[in-house]
């Protein structure tokens, strides 16, 4: 039986806000009609670390439990999916867009996926690298005014943190937290 907690997730895609009678039609066919689907879509970076041999054998994997696994290519400079581009909401997410394949931003947006965008420089400045905490609040670091600032304009709560001399070995705040619960 399925824990009550869950019962939401199986709900229609249209008891979510701003999913109505024109975009409904749209969201069902990419991804079906719960929103638990929508949750079984993952991207995986072909950056420096993984080829897509791996992303092969992760979709085996995946894709008879519903996953849809995308490999996206980038910049091995980049060194991980998530030091240019991170979901922080359900329909939001931060990114250098210009240094994604064209093909995921479109897939990104087809999704209904709102991209606040930035600069390649912000990559090696950890400024896409947060947190998503869930319930609209995201950790980011102090020093990311232009993300923070955007994410805020968006109705996200940023929890700033400076952590400057935990930078210098080289990871951000989504490569060093793993919350145990999101809401």
């Amino acid at each position: 039986m399925r824990p009550v907690i869950l019962f939401p997730l199986f709900a229609s895609l249209t008891t979510l806000k701003g999913v109505g009678a024109k975009l409904a039609p749209l969201y069902m066919r990419l991804f079906g009609e719960k929103i638990v689907d929508v949750l079984w879509h993952l991207p995986i970076g072909v950056i420096d670390r993984t080829n897509l041999t791996g992303v092969d054998e992760i979709r085996k994997q995946l894709e008879p439990y519903g996953y849809k696994v995308y490999a996206v290519k980038a910049n091995p400079d980049y060194l991980h999916l998530d030091m240019c581009f991170n979901l922080v909401a359900p329909k939001l997410a931060i990114a250098y867009e210009a240094g994604l394949p064209e093909d995921f931003v479109t897939l990104v947006k087809e999704k209904g996926i709102k991209i606040i965008s930035g600069t390649q420089d912000m990559i090696f400045k950890h400024g896409y690298n947060v947190e998503a905490l869930g319930n609209n609040r995201v950790m980011s670091l102090k020093q990311n005014t232009f993300i923070n600032e955007a994410l805020r304009s968006e109705g996200m709560e940023v929890i700033e943190v400076d952590m400057m001399e935990l930078l210098k070995a080289g990871g951000g705040v989504h490569c060093m937290t793993f919350p145990l619960e999101r809401y």
